[in-house]
């Protein structure tokens, strides 16, 4: 099984383009013109879309994470 990752707003764009280039099934937050959205919002459509969530944001992601109800 191939792992298919989200990259979040904080990750520089460029990031997605050289992993795709190297065989990677990666998106982008800018690309699907998600900027902006909660942290929450983003890891829900990691989350739906069967993505690893890639992101420095980690601090707000654990915290989210022990809170969440969302079962992952």
């Amino acid at each position: 099984m191939k792992i298919r990752f989200f990259l979040d707003e904080d990750v520089h764009a460029e990031l997605s383009h050289a992993l795709r280039n190297r065989g990677f099934d990666v998106l982008h937050a800018q690309e699907l013109k998600r900027k902006g959205k909660t942290d929450r919002e983003q890891l829900e459509f990691a989350t739906e879309e069967k993505r690893c969530i890639f992101s420095f944001n980690v601090k707000d992601f654990v915290i989210l994470r022990m809170g969440s109800g969302l079962g992952i």
